[in-house]
């Protein structure tokens, strides 16, 4: 029962659109289903770090007005420099997924888990779930079967949002590809505003 409570709670949590979405979208635009893939496996990776940092006492240390702006600043630094890189560096997909280099992977891995795990608002819907789940369910092995419903729920949604970002890649032109690839980067761009706008009240 706790499992399938994390499932739906997960399904619950995907419908929330924020930077990682936008940085999963781009790329596999850009490189196809392996490059969603990994930018995924990133994101999956952070949260179950977030989760254990929670867990063993670190939101006390996260909730403190030291680290909050400071980490804020530097998730606004790096989805700025996404942003204008999207923007800059703005090419039609030229279909790398398939042959995607050690580098390639490493850079995407890293975007994937950056952008999730320098993000303070992540932090704290974790210090909720984690909250939630030990009313619910105890501190146990309950507990643990929530948690791993909540991130598969998470981690399938991505893979498929990955796999129907990248067939529908195919169906687009290059101008039209160019435009969506624009957009992304404006919108990680005004994530990056809104985090600094955030950290620039709390310090």
């Amino acid at each position: 029962m706790s499992l399938i409570n994390g499932i739906w709670v997960g399904l619950i949590l995907t419908l929330l659109l924020g930077p990682v979405f936008f940085t999963l979208l781009r790329a596999s635009l850009a490189h196809g289903f392996k490059g969603g893939l990994t930018v995924a496996i990133g994101i999956i990776m952070s949260d179950i770090l977030c989760i254990i940092l929670c867990y063993y006492g670190a939101a006390q240390f996260i909730e403190t007005e030291a680290y909050g702006p400071g980490i804020a600043l530097l998730g606004a630094a790096i989805l700025l420099g996404m942003g204008l890189k999207y923007l800059i560096f703005n090419q039609a997909s030229n279909k790398t997924g398939f042959d995607l280099k050690i580098k390639d992977k490493a850079g995407l891995f890293a975007k994937g888990f950056l952008v999730n795990f320098v993000n303070p608002f992540v932090f704290v819907v974790w210090i909720g779930l984690l909250t939630y789940g030990k009313d619910a369910h105890g501190e146990g092995y309950e507990l643990i079967l929530f948690l791993l419903g909540v991130l598969i729920s998470i981690f399938g949604t991505d893979l498929l949002k990955a796999y129907y970002a990248a067939k529908l890649e195919r169906f687009l032109n290059p101008k039209t590809q160019s435009r969506i690839k624009m957009s992304i980067g404006i919108v990680l761009l005004l994530f990056g505003i809104r985090m600094l706008w955030w950290a620039w009240k709390h310090f």
